[in-house]
């Protein structure tokens, strides 16, 4: 019966495998530009510089580039939404933004005026950000559970009549316990 549950799970994993190969070419592949971290930290930076700065009603002072000049890029324009409107400061284009030029980044500073689309990138991840600490609780719980349970088995007399449970054996009963629950 061994055998039968590893020829499952190879045949299943060989499925999957398959079923991504041929999806392969459907998905969207956006070649990445730059380092993700920093253009969040710019976000971040020039929100915080212009934490005082008036927003007006309309997305006319917020600052994007060209659609022809982000498809010659290769990149996508994100439609700005009305959530986390604090970092759409990081988008307004103030006065002091308009006669600053600095040639070290070609005519903007990125650090100071940062486009609609990067700005709505970083609510993208701020939106996650639940999501992961949820998981994230889930997984140091789980951990410890898994652990908690081969430490048990390995300090407990594990012989029932003529059969002995192994140590790691001991995590299967957490797993039937939650079956069972439902």
């Amino acid at each position: 019966m061994w055998a039968l549950g590893f020829w499952a799970s190879t045949a299943s994993a060989f499925l999957a495998l398959v079923l991504f190969l041929i999806g392969a070419p459907r998905y969207r592949h956006l070649e990445p530009k730059g380092n993700p971290l920093s253009r969040f930290c710019q976000v971040l930076v020039a929100a915080t510089r212009k934490w005082k700065a008036k927003m007006t009603q309309g997305e006319d002072n917020l600052f994007e580039v060209d659609k022809m000049e982000s498809a010659f890029n290769g990149n996508r324009n994100i439609l700005h939404t009305h959530g986390f409107r604090f970092l759409d400061k990081a988008a307004i284009m103030t006065p002091k933004d308009h006669g600053e030029q600095d040639e070290k980044f070609n005519g903007r500073n990125p650090w100071r005026l940062c486009t609609v689309t990067q700005v709505e990138e970083v609510k993208c991840i701020v939106r996650l950000l639940p999501i992961w600490l949820c998981t994230i609780l889930y997984s140091v719980v789980f951990t410890q559970m898994a652990s908690l349970f081969v430490e048990q088995g390995a300090a407990m007399k594990t012989n029932v009549s003529n059969f002995n449970i192994p140590a790691a054996g001991m995590s299967s009963f957490d797993i039937l316990s939650a079956d069972g629950q439902k």
